[in-house]
């Protein structure tokens, strides 16, 4: 809010450095600020980062390494498998860093696949939990139709999507005083691509629930009596 009304009627078109030029323009004269503004992201950042690594590396080792070489590894060597992946997949989060250099808006990039790769897992959990018929076979093609779908998209917004434009003249987001006018052509983004990433898990959740219910009815659908019950919602046994 305080941001907002610092700039508000302002034609800010670098949305993303709003807020470090809100705190570089009113707090860089204060000592300190800027450098203790700076160490709070970097502390924010890399405890997520630090979190995220540790789980790969351990899913990829209890799920992957194990399963296909040996279940009964030493806890060194576990260890040691552990710190290897964790380098790994360190290197490649920090080698994927210059993506967002090409893409508009970084923290909608970020929201968008967040809902592409979690909408399915949650439609997923929905489906076992709230269908008792549904199957295996309905849960895999239901996932796999609304990932490849929401990854559609994705991909086709970014790549049909004209209308963000840089400011070539001017690279501050101070309000000055020229009021100059410039028409700028825009291209619309053709159906289904121009779909706001805010219904990308929405989505991705209800194809997996209708696609898994159909797969589900067409490849022998689970029957009641041979369900744990445990499993299921209870409301729906009655």
């Amino acid at each position: 809010m305080i941001i907002f009304a610092s700039y508000n009627g302002c034609n800010l078109l670098l949305k993303e450095e709003l807020l470090p030029e809100y705190v570089m323009e009113k707090l860089g004269n204060v000592p300190g600020i800027p450098g203790v503004f700076l160490a709070t992201i970097f502390a924010a950042v890399l405890s997520s980062i630090s979190s995220g690594l540790n789980s790969l590396a351990a899913v990829t080792l209890g799920d992957f390494v194990k399963s296909w070489f040996d279940a009964n590894l030493i806890d060194r060597k576990c260890v040691q498998i552990a710190r290897f992946f964790c380098i790994l997949y360190g290197v490649l989060i920090t080698s994927l860093t210059c993506i967002p250099h090409f893409l508009a808006n970084s923290l909608q990039a970020v929201l968008s696949l967040f809902s592409v790769t979690c909408g399915p897992i949650l439609g997923m959990f929905i489906l076992g939990l709230f269908v008792p018929f549904a199957n295996s076979n309905g849960a895999l093609y239901g996932g796999i139709s609304s990932l490849l779908f929401s990854i559609y998209l994705f991909i086709g917004f970014y790549m049909f999507d004209n209308t963000v434009q840089k400011n070539i003249f001017n690279q501050s987001l101070s309000c000055g005083y020229n009021s100059t006018n410039i028409t700028t052509k825009i291209n619309k983004t053709p159906f289904p691509n121009s779909i706001s990433y805010e219904w990308y898990g929405l989505i991705a959740v209800s194809i997996t629930f209708i696609v898994g219910c159909l797969i589900s009815l067409a490849t022998k659908p689970n029957k009641i009596d041979q369900i744990d019950k445990k499993y299921i919602n209870e409301s729906l046994l009655r």
